[in-house]
C-alpha cells in the first residue's frame, strides 16, 4: 500500500537575524573530482578538528570547544546533509561550491562567525580515507588555509558482533547497511503485534543488497526493488519508538511515501526483525548461511 502523507511545517519567529541566501547553482565542482570518485560518506559525521594554514601547518581551534555539536557535519547522502554552527544549522552540498551555506543566520558564540564567514569562502573539498579526514580549502588574505573535519563516528567493524545487535535501529548507518546484507529466509511475518505463520510460499527469501534488494519464491523469479536510505522519525503509533530517529529502507522516489518502508530494530542469533516505520507490519527473517 502507498500512502502519501503531507507535511506541514511551521517557521519559528527567530530572535535576531539575517537572511542569507544559499547558492542554488554556486560554482559546481566538476573539475575538483569525478561523480566516479565520490567518497562514500553516506551516514557519517565529522567534528571540526582545527584551521590549518597549508604554507606554515599552524593551526587554530575554535571555541567553543566544550560543544559536541558545534561546528560538525552530518551526511544523509554521499553529497549533501546537514551542519552545526555554535548557533545555526547548514545546508551541506558539495555539489557546488560553497559547500555549506545557511538559509537564516542567528548569532553565533565563540568563534562562531569566523566558521560561518569561512564557509562562503570554501572552494574545494578532499576526502582522505585513509587518515579517515575531510578538508574543505578556501583562500583568504592571500593565504590558503583548510578546515580540518575528523571523523567522530570511527566504527571499528571486525570487533562488531553482527549476528546480535540488539540495538540495531540506533546504530549509525555503516552498522546498519552491513548487517542486513545478505540472504535471509521469510519465515514469520505480523500484522498489528499479532505473530502468525503467513500464507506465503514456504520458501521465500530476500536478499539486500547496496541499493536494492531481491525477493523470491524457491525456483521462481525473482522480484527487484530499489531504494535509498533515509533518516527519518518512526511513525508506526503501536510502536514505543514512535519518534525516535533512524535509518529507514526508503523504496521508490525519495517523494514516495510507503507505509511499508522499513527500519531495523534488531538482529538476534542471525535473525533479523524489521518493521514498517509508519505501519505496524513486523517480519522476522534468518540468515541463509
Amino acid at each position: 500500500m502507498k500512502r502519501k502523507i503531507l507535511k506541514f511545517a511551521a517557521i519559528a519567529l527567530l530572535l535576531a537575524g539575517t537572511v542569507i541566501a544559499c547558492n542554488e547553482k554556486g560554482n559546481t565542482d566538476a573539475e575538483n573530482i569525478g561523480v566516479e570518485d565520490i567518497p562514500k560518506l553516506q551516514g557519517t559525521k565529522w567534528k571540526l578538528e582545527c584551521i590549518v594554514n597549508e604554507q606554515t601547518g599552524s593551526i587554530q581551534t575554535l571555541e567553543p570547544t566544550d560543544c559536541g555539536q558545534c561546528y560538525t557535519l552530518e551526511f544523509e547522502t554521499d553529497t549533501t546533509g546537514t551542519g552545526y554552527s555554535t548557533s545555526n544549522i547548514l545546508s551541506i552540498n558539495l555539489n557546488r561550491s560553497p559547500y555549506l551555506c545557511t538559509e537564516i543566520e542567528i548569532g553565533e558564540m565563540g568563534d562562531g562567525d569566523l566558521f560561518f564567514d569561512i564557509l562562503m569562502l570554501t572552494a574545494r573539498y578532499e576526502y582522505d580515507s585513509e587518515n579517515i579526514k575531510l578538508k574543505f580549502f578556501y583562500r583568504k588574505e592571500g593565504k590558503n588555509y583548510y578546515l580540518l573535519f575528523k571523523n567522530s563516528v570511527l566504527i571499528d567493524m571486525p570487533d562488531i558482533d553482527f549476528s546480535n545487535i540488539e540495538n540495531l535501529y540506533a546504530q549509525p548507518l555503516p552498522v546498519i547497511q552491513k548487517a542486513v546484507q545478505g540472504k535471509w529466509k521469510v519465515y514469520q511475518i505480523a500484522l498489528d503485534g499479532f505473530w502468525y505463520n503467513v500464507s506465503y510460499p514456504e520458501n521465500l527469501y530476500i536478499e539486500f543488497k547496496d541499493n536494492y534488494y531481491v525477493y523470491w519464491e524457491y525456483g521462481g523469479k525473482p522480484d527487484t526493488v530499489y531504494f535509498a536510505w533515509k533518516k527519518t522519525a518512526i511513525e508506526n503509533w503501536r510502536n514505543p519508538l514512535k519518534g525516535h530517529i533512524t535509518y529507514v529502507m526508503w523504496k521508490g522516489k525519495p517523494e514516495d511515501d510507503y507505509a511499508d518502508n522499513w527500519y531495523f530494530y534488531n538482529i538476534l542469533n542471525d535473525t533479523l526483525n524489521f518493521e514498517g516505520y509508519m505501519d505496524p507490519v513486523y517480519y522476522r527473517v534468518a540468515k541463509v548461511k
